[in-house]
């Protein structure tokens, strides 16, 4: 019973870290209906900033986050302009295309520039690592701070999203572009303002994984694949569909992980993500709250 408690902590810890991601790759997708298939190398160029900014350049914590958001938005606003901004009006299978190939860039010039090898954060940035006991059950400190972390940020989201100009006007653009364009709203503005913070969420990701399990040119790509998944399974438009379906995955990973695993010999836990993605889909192909299209015809 302890080890079912166990697992179920840290797979409710880590699955709020996909949701987190999943949340950047909504926002992306309520504007344009583009799946953005770099956001996993988002994740992963905004973990190596935070090391080159601690590690390489030795700066105090402070000035790390800020330049690695910084770093993170700057990133979203270059690719949005140089990469998505010329294919509007493409076909939407073209602009996703263009994303599974702006990944492969990406970890190229992550390898290029900082080598191929995995790398740990230094401890002064690192989240604190001790053990917290709740009754017999010992939980690592670094993943409730995750927890904490992932929790304020989406906050900070739906705060955005209900209560700014900004943030309206992206709801208005995700209910009917036209008619949003005729308000007066600026559609590549708002695009940009969305890009900008998909790479920004994906950042903070990125270090929250490069935290708990190192900075991995290989590794942490997959859990954008991963966040692809809980996006999928909460529906392509909800941000609270990303914040159920986030703790729903990781729970179901770490039940394997911990309870099929040992019968197989390992494997399962990968995999068990994409295998509920399968199941809801056939389900209900709009996920947990997604939006329910209805043609008449």
């Amino acid at each position: 019973m302890e080890q079912f408690f166990q697992l179920t902590l840290l797979g409710l810890l880590v699955g709020m870290i996909y949701a987190l991601i999943a949340m950047g790759l909504v926002l992306i997708f309520r504007c344009s209906g583009v799946l953005n298939f770099a956001q996993g190398y988002f994740a992963l160029v905004g973990a190596m900033l935070v090391w080159a900014f601690a590690s390489q350049l030795g700066l105090p914590v402070w000035a790390v986050f800020i330049l690695s958001l910084g770093g993170a938005a700057l990133l979203g606003l270059v690719v949005e302009r140089l990469t998505i901004r010329p294919l509007i009006g493409q076909p939407v299978f073209a602009i996703i295309a263009m994303t599974l190939g702006l990944g492969v860039v990406l970890e190229a010039i992550v390898t290029f520039v900082w080598g191929s090898e995995g790398r740990g954060y230094p401890e002064n940035i690192l989240l604190p690592t001790g053990t917290v006991h709740l009754g017999g059950i010992g939980l690592p400190q670094l993943q409730i701070y995750a927890l904490v972390i992932a929790a304020a940020v989406f906050g900070g989201l739906m705060i955005y999203l209900t209560r700014s100009k900004s943030g309206l006007a992206m709801q208005a653009i995700a209910d009917d572009t036209e008619a949003a364009e005729s308000l007066g709203i600026s559609v590549r503005s708002i695009l940009s303002i969305a890009w900008v913070l998909s790479a920004v969420v994906a950042m903070v990701g990125g270090y929250l994984l490069g935290s708990i399990i190192g900075v991995e040119i290989a590794g942490l790509p997959q859990f954008g694949l991963k966040a692809i998944a809980v996006m999928l399974i909460g529906g392509l438009e909800s941000l609270t569909g990303c914040l159920i379906a986030g703790p729903f995955v990781g729970f179901c990973e770490y039940m394997a992980s911990g309870y099929l695993d040992p019968l197989v010999g390992g494997g399962l836990k990968d995999v068990f993500p994409y295998v509920i993605l399968i199941i809801v889909l056939v389900i209900r192909p709009y996920g947990f709250l997604g939006w329910k299209r209805i043609e008449r015809v």
